[in-house]
């Protein structure tokens, strides 16, 4: 039992503890909020490009993605195999690209949740909705720019927005087991 200036001594580093914790949470949501909205800039405006720009950078950044996939045997194996179509090459690299993109945004979400200190089942079901909703927008914006808007494309986007979600939930709960296990091992 602590007595006296002890006990108050130990209430005031316990308060200036718990104060660097509150500003280091902060920034830590501040980093998240910023991510969040970069990964939303980065994915509309991509949708926002016309279709022969589209066009140009989903090429490049396959031609970058096969000539390193052709660099590893066992994926020369399989590209060969496949016999795809450079058509459903393409199409399959736009949709996996989509995909990525909105697991970023999930992570970022579910962050930025877990930063504010808000984790429960309601809060990250606003996430997850607030990433259908940038999906929502993300095709209807390729709709007004004379691109194809699909149902589909909605669903692979909030699959990865699932995704993303997903993993930083785990990422929480592995660290917080971790946290546990050495306070039980350091009492």
């Amino acid at each position: 039992m602590l007595k006296g200036r002890t006990r108050k001594r130990a209430g005031r580093d316990y308060q200036m503890r718990a104060a660097v914790r509150r500003r280091g949470d902060k920034l830590w949501a501040c980093l998240f909020l910023a991510l969040m909205i970069l990964t939303v800039f980065m994915i509309w405006s991509f949708s926002m490009e016309n279709l022969r720009d589209s066009d140009r950078t989903s090429n490049a950044a396959l031609r970058i993605v096969e000539a390193v996939a052709r660099q590893f045997k066992f994926l020369r194996r399989i590209l060969d195999a496949a016999r795809l179509t450079p058509y459903t090459i393409e199409q399959s690299f736009r949709k996996i690209a989509h995909f990525v993109e909105f697991g970023l945004f999930g992570m970022v979400t579910q962050g930025f949740i877990i930063a504010i200190r808000r984790f429960t089942g309601h809060n990250m079901v606003h996430g997850l909705s607030a990433g259908l909703l940038v999906a929502v927008v993300d095709e209807t914006i390729q709709a007004m720019h004379d691109r194809g808007a699909r149902f589909t494309d909605v669903l692979i986007d909030f699959g990865g927005v699932m995704f993303g979600s997903l993993l930083a939930w785990m990422a929480y709960a592995l660290f917080h087991a971790c946290v546990r296990a050495r306070i039980q091992r350091n009492p």
